[in-house]
This record gives C-alpha cells, sequence and structure tokens, in this order.
C-alpha cells in the first residue's frame, strides 16, 4: 500500500516538474522576442537618414527630371496634374 502512496506523489511531482520547464521555456522565449525586439527597433531608429547636403548631390545627378526620364524611356508624354 505505501508503493501505491509513493508513486502517485512521485507522478505528482514529476508533472510539477513538466511544467515548471514548460513554464521556463516559455518565459525564455518570450524574454527573447522582447529583448529581440527592440534591439532591432533601436537599430532602425539609428539608421542615417539622408541630409540635405546628400539629396542635393543625388538631385543633381540626374541629368532629367523624373517626367522628363520617363517620357524618354517609355516615348509617352506624363500627364501634370
Amino acid at each position: 500500500m505505501s508503493a501505491e502512496v509513493g508513486g502517485s506523489t512521485s507522478t505528482h511531482y514529476a508533472k510539477q516538474q513538466y511544467w515548471l520547464a514548460w513554464g521556463c521555456w516559455l518565459l525564455l522565449v518570450i524574454l527573447t522576442v522582447l529583448i529581440g525586439g527592440n534591439w532591432l527597433l533601436a537599430a532602425s531608429e539609428n539608421r542615417n537618414t539622408p541630409t540635405e547636403e546628400s539629396n542635393s548631390k543625388i538631385q543633381g545627378k540626374a541629368p532629367y527630371s523624373r517626367g522628363t526620364n520617363c517620357k524618354v524611356h517609355f516615348g509617352l508624354a506624363i500627364p501634370s496634374h
């Protein structure tokens, strides 16, 4: 009779360990996602935005305006609004 009592207690303890292990893994996954998401967000916010000087250099390199470029490429006039 004492073997039955010990067996059920052992099973109960094993179930507790099982759920504790799953809980730890779930907590680890949640923390990893949160930390990784914050890191990606911070990395995307620190990206260098183009300055006025670099924008003017880019604009100066284009021989035609965008509409003229399309007109030359496609052979069609682009209607203006």
